[in-house]
């Protein structure tokens, strides 16, 4: 019977360690949201109840949730705009939009000003010549419009500025060209020079007015600035009307630029030049007309019938002068190349003349 009673001895031990470890861990959570009975579990003599303990904690830990549940809430309501709110939110949003997005689809040349053209004026004027750009500065004007010295846009620039002499403007002709085109940004003035540029010298298709659709040409010519453009293109749908007479217009021009104030003439070197960028690229045989002059060398200057007559002669005559009349009446200089391609290597047998 000894036995018997160690085994329930035993099974008794092992009862009060689990019981012991169960009060302990209640203990525990009973420290650590309650502080009383922290204080009691301290005290070896005092009795744990480790039911009530229990009930503590779950409320305390209930108490929690709900708490952070309803400060969770009342978070979401403060940052959640109501319809109203939303509404006018967007309304802001959008209307601060507006000017973004009309600039981007603007994204052109800014609008003209009187007072935005002069100060573009004095960007290039000379130091030392108060009212006139002078060569130096036109060249500085020529490389920020990205336009060579060498090319025909110098000489398209001073015609639509008005310039009267070679690489110079006057203020006066700066602010009357730059006010009848409403420009006075380099952008807009670019695009001005680059479009008659298609337009007379590489024979591109016109632009077409903004509402032109369905009004014949000379009333668009003739219509009023519109605020659409980047600049005033009515000259230049005047222009487009009439192609040959505005490019007769811009080759005229030349010939006074190039002449002296008080001269009658133009020197054949600067003569030649004017030709090979305004005449030749339109009309191949200019360029026979060039090597027959580089190689005689006898000619020195160039009146204005001659300038006019070597217009004439490219627009009319073919450049195997296959319908070239001679009683027309055409300068001796004319004349002479005729004979002189005719009797060059590699012109057809029945063109092949001599030449006393």
């Amino acid at each position: 019977m000894p036995p018997k009673r160690k085994r329930a001895e035993d099974a008794t031990s092992d009862a009060a360690t689990k019981a012991t470890r169960a009060s302990a861990r209640l203990r525990s959570n009973d420290v650590d949201t309650n502080p009383a009975s922290a204080a009691a579990s301290n005290d070896p003599g005092a009795q744990v109840d480790p039911a009530p303990a229990a009930k503590k904690a779950k409320r305390a830990n209930t108490k929690a949730a709900k708490t952070r549940k309803t400060n969770s809430k009342a978070r979401n309501e403060q940052h959640e705009p109501s319809p109203n709110e939303g509404a006018s939110t967007s309304r802001g949003n959008s209307a601060s939009q507006e000017p973004n997005k009309a600039a981007q689809k603007a994204n052109g040349p800014e609008p003209y000003s009187d007072a935005r053209a002069k100060q573009l004026f004095k960007t290039y004027e000379d130091p030392d010549t108060p009212g006139e750009i002078g060569p130096e500065g036109f060249e500085k004007l020529c490389t920020d419009l990205d336009i060579s010295l060498e090319g025909a846009l110098p000489l398209v620039l001073a015609w639509q500025l008005h310039g009267s002499e070679m690489a110079k403007f006057k203020e006066d002709e700066w602010m009357k060209g730059t006010g009848e085109l409403r420009i006075s940004s380099l952008s807009a003035l670019s695009l001005a020079i680059r479009d008659l540029e298609d337009l007379l010298l590489l024979d591109k298709p016109p632009i077409q007015p903004p509402s032109g659709a369905g009004v014949p040409a000379k009333k668009r010519a003739a219509a009023q600035y519109d605020s659409t453009d980047p600049y005033n293109r009515q000259k230049y749908y005047q222009y487009a009307a009439k192609k040959d007479k505005a490019y007769t217009e811009l080759y005229s021009f030349c010939f006074g630029l190039a002449k002296p104030p008080t001269g009658r003439n133009i020197d054949m070197d600067t003569a030649s030049a004017f030709w090979s960028v305004l005449v030749a690229p339109k009309f191949p045989i200019m360029n026979d007309i060039l090597k027959f002059i580089a190689e005689k060398g006898t000619y020195k200057g160039v009146n204005k019938d001659l300038w006019n007559m070597t217009l004439e002669f490219c627009r009319s005559v073919q450049p195997d002068l296959s319908n070239y009349e001679a009683d027309g009446a055409w300068p001796t200089m004319l004349d002479d190349f005729v004979e002189w391609k005719k009797a060059s290597p590699g012109a057809p047998a029945d063109q092949i003349v001599e030449v006393a």
